[in-house]
Order: C-alpha cells, then sequence, then structure tokens
C-alpha cells in the first residue's frame, strides 16, 4: 500500500493542470491610415502548467509576446500588458507575487526584460522604439 501512494504522488506532480490567466493590454488601435487611437482590452489564455510557478513563468512569457505584438498607446507610446488575474484549474485566484516569493523571487524577467508591480499583479511594458527595433 505504501509503495502504491509513492506512485499516486509522483503520477500527480507530472501531470499538467490547466490555468486561466487574464492580461490587460494598454495599447493603441488603428483603422489604418496612420492614425492610431488608445485602446484597452482584456484577453483570457489557458495555460498548460505543472505547478503554480510554472504557470506564473508560463503566463509572464506570454505578457511578454502580447506587448511586442500590439501597437502602443498614442498617449504614452509604450504598449502595457498586466497580468491582471490567473486562476488555476480548480478556479481559485492566484497572488503572483506569493508565488514567487515562495520560491525566493522577487520578480520575473523574459528575455532580459523585468517586469514591474503594479499592486499584486505582474507588468511589462514595450516602446514604440522597441516596436520599430523588432521589424
Amino acid at each position: 500500500m505504501e509503495n502504491e501512494n509513492d506512485l499516486n504522488t509522483v503520477f500527480t506532480k507530472n501531470i499538467q493542470q490547466k490555468y486561466i490567466a487574464r492580461f490587460g493590454i494598454d495599447g493603441g488601435i488603428s483603422q489604418g491610415f496612420g492614425i492610431k487611437y488608445p485602446d484597452y482590452i482584456t484577453i483570457d489564455k489557458i495555460i498548460d502548467a505543472k505547478d503554480d510557478l510554472e504557470a506564473v513563468c508560463k503566463a509572464a512569457k506570454e505578457a511578454y509576446k502580447l506587448s511586442r505584438s500590439h501597437l502602443s498607446n498614442p498617449d504614452t507610446d509604450y504598449t502595457t500588458v498586466t497580468m491582471l488575474q490567473l486562476y488555476n484549474d480548480t478556479h481559485v485566484l492566484l497572488d503572483q507575487k506569493k508565488i514567487l516569493e515562495k520560491q525566493g523571487y522577487k520578480s520575473i524577467s523574459v528575455n532580459k526584460r523585468d517586469f514591474e508591480w503594479k499592486e499584486n499583479t505582474l507588468s511589462i511594458s514595450c516602446s514604440m522604439l522597441e516596436h520599430l527595433l523588432t521589424l
């Protein structure tokens, strides 16, 4: 019996869970003709991860991609993506800051870009110049 419990523990540690990450994107929108208007949207993405820390890391990578794939806000010249919420597979809202601090991290970085804390949520920005350099 004891051996069976050990196998269950090993098996459940390797199972991927589904997380839902909600991102707020403060950027711009254009109907063409070189004119941009400020825009704010929220997007939900499904994240597969084996634990909460991996979910935060994968959500951070997604936020980084979103910040580079949306137009910048013409009022600020930045596209700012905030990880508004992260839910586990039982729909419990996770505290991003506590998950990182529990593992000894103060923040997180993706491609040498540090995320900032806005209250208890991670946020990353991409400037107009960065957008131009990635083309």
